[in-house]
């Protein structure tokens, strides 16, 4: 799942809304709104989302700035103006029932092209918004390569998620 979020003035909000209700062709956003509902002074709605995933697809107009584990992880993007991902997320506390759990990866969005020179408060105020997609461990595989992994010995999958060792699979020397 691929996305792009906006920065977008809390003061500014109510007429984003009404834009791109207004300009966006896809029937899907003829009801966007952003949520939940928030008093800080920036939102950070998802406006286009590229998804197979019928959960994620309600995460349009959604405001990652909302969410502590994001704030932090944008926080850290601008920071260190580079891709950086969330700590694990777990899709229940936005998407009600969702068992998903997994992270973001995402990259700050400039309105100059070389931000080398810039502080970090200068970095924010050129912040124009973020791209990002959402990846979940356990669907990294199929059914089926996780079945075959099982069953050959010889093959042993680890995965990390850069600091913490998720899970493997498979038993054998070898490793792919």
């Amino acid at each position: 799942t691929f996305a792009y979020a906006p920065v977008i003035s809390r003061t500014d909000l109510e007429k984003y809304q009404a834009e791109v209700r207004r300009t966006e062709p896809e029937d899907h956003y003829a009801s966007y709104a952003v949520f939940p509902v928030s008093t800080k002074e920036r939102s950070v709605p998802v406006r286009y989302l590229y998804t197979f995933d019928p959960d994620l697809e309600t995460l349009l107009g959604y405001d990652l700035e909302t969410s502590e584990n994001n704030a932090k992880a944008i926080e850290k993007a601008v920071s260190e103006d580079s891709p950086t991902m969330t700590d694990l997320l777990h899709l229940g506390l936005v998407i009600s029932g969702s068992p998903k759990k997994g992270y973001v990866v995402m990259l700050p969005v400039y309105d100059v092209v070389d931000t080398s020179g810039l502080d970090r408060e200068e970095k924010k105020t050129h912040l124009t918004g973020l791209v990002g997609a959402w990846l979940f461990p356990g669907d990294l595989l199929s059914s089926e390569e996780k079945n075959e992994i099982w069953s050959n010995k010889s093959v042993k999958l680890m995965v990390y998620d850069g600091e913490e060792f998720l899970y493997a699979v498979g038993e054998g020397e070898k490793t792919s």
